[in-house]
């Protein structure tokens, strides 16, 4: 009874509040860990190694690559281990048929199974696949956990925001951020803008949208800004196509990503290296036309097989004509198109495409009630256009950063 009415007294100021015990220390302990749960994780984890090789160079080094194909292998065999997940949704089947179709082709390859000319470049390209097909399982795995899945997308995005932030600040009229070139660091602001509009619209959770609107929607900004400072004119384009099929997917009330666009066009004054290089348009089309035209030229000499994956350079000197300018080297095809058909041949790199395609039309079928499912259109869009013009996405940070969108886009609650 004495007990009982000491609750209810005042406590002295000077008096020493009680000792904590050890069965309160871990009670506190638990209901940290129950917080920080393995989903939680796994979804840092994913954005935290995108954005890191986003920062180095766009991941486009081996020595960054690979240690992040081996810490995420590692990190995927732990997290099945330890966690229980629900069975994937059938849509998710799209996405990982086209990664295992890419990386199974380039190992077969790499091993002789599938002849090439060239086939000692096959093992590094089945390495990189298998880099987007672990996050990707990661993400997968990661099928009705909500809390996770918005973690993943803001997680991801003020990453993406952050190094938008830094390009922009080193140099607001070529800006690249840690990427080796314009084009790769356009289509890697882009996805992140996209990302923006998704939160927004309600991708990472009501309460994301409503209770972080401003800073979201300041963040997009950056990140369209980012994309006209880098002077990619196909970066912008892209961009463009994504945001304006964001748009007609989501309806009528989203009217103000117009005028979203039209305010980082004016304000920022970041449209003008793009406009700068719109005169260059007809001269590098010309010769655009003539390497394509050579490139083809080359898939026709091994149309079964191709070349082998990661062989262009070799293969491209032995069909090289006097059409293009002699100084020049060409490490690319510049349209991911012709590199898959020199890569694989037309069979094996229509097949990578036609389960892209896939993926697409999953996505388009369930986006106008899914806001994940139309970030998955845009982002596809903006890829597919890209890819016609340039390798963009056959970086891996680009490459990852699709993959996860992807993962995201075809395990969402509409295709449950």
């Amino acid at each position: 009874m004495a007990r009982l009415l000491d609750r209810g007294k005042p406590v002295h100021p000077h008096r020493k509040p009680p000792p904590v015990t050890e069965a309160a220390r871990t009670f506190r302990l638990s209901a940290l860990r129950s917080r920080i749960t393995l989903p939680i994780a796994a979804a840092v984890f994913v954005a935290v190694v995108i954005v890191w090789m986003s920062v180095v160079h766009g991941g486009n080094r081996v020595s960054i690559w690979a240690p992040a194909a081996a810490i995420s292998g590692v990190f995927l065999l732990v997290f099945v281990l330890l966690h229980a997940s629900p069975p994937p949704p059938r849509s998710a089947f799209w996405g990982l048929m086209a990664l295992v179709s890419g990386g199974g082709f380039a190992m077969l390859q790499s091993l002789g199974i599938m002849p090439v000319p060239w086939p000692e470049f096959a093992a590094n390209v089945a390495l990189q696949v298998s880099l987007c097909a672990v996050l990707f399982l990661i993400v997968v795995r990661l099928t009705g956990h909500s809390q996770a899945r918005s973690v993943l997308l803001l997680t991801l995005f003020t990453g993406i925001a952050l190094h938008c932030i830094w390009a922009l600040a080193t140099d607001p009229r070529h800006a690249t951020g840690g990427f080796i070139y314009r084009n790769g660091f356009a289509s890697f602001a882009g996805q992140g803008g996209v990302i923006g509009l998704a939160i927004l619209a309600g991708a990472a959770g009501p309460v994301a949208a409503a209770t972080l609107r401003a800073p979201v929607a300041v963040l997009t900004l950056v990140c369209f800004a980012a994309v006209l400072a880098s002077g990619s004119r196909l970066g912008a384009l892209s961009c463009l196509a994504g945001c304006a099929l964001f748009t007609a997917l989501s309806g009528p009330r989203w009217w103000h990503l117009a005028l979203m666009l039209f305010a980082t066009i004016v304000l920022t004054g970041a449209s003008g290296p793009v406009l700068d290089r719109i005169p260059l348009v007809n001269a590098s089309a010309a010769e655009r036309w003539e390497l394509y035209t050579q490139i083809w030229q080359l898939i026709r000499s091994a149309p079964l097989t191709g070349s082998g994956a990661g062989a262009f350079v070799p293969a491209f000197e032995t069909a090289r004509s006097s059409g293009l300018p002699a100084g020049l080297s060409y490490d690319h095809a510049h349209n991911s198109y012709l590199a898959a058909w020199v890569a694989f041949g037309l069979i094996a790199g229509s097949l990578l495409f036609l389960f892209l395609l896939g993926a697409l039309a999953t996505c388009l079928r369930h986006a106008r009630s899914c806001p994940q499912s139309r970030l998955g259109a845009a982002a596809m869009t903006m890829a597919a256009l890209h890819a016609s013009g340039d390798f963009t996405y056959q970086l891996p940070a680009n490459a990852t950063l699709l993959s996860v969108v992807l993962a995201l886009a075809l395990t969402s609650k509409a295709m449950q």
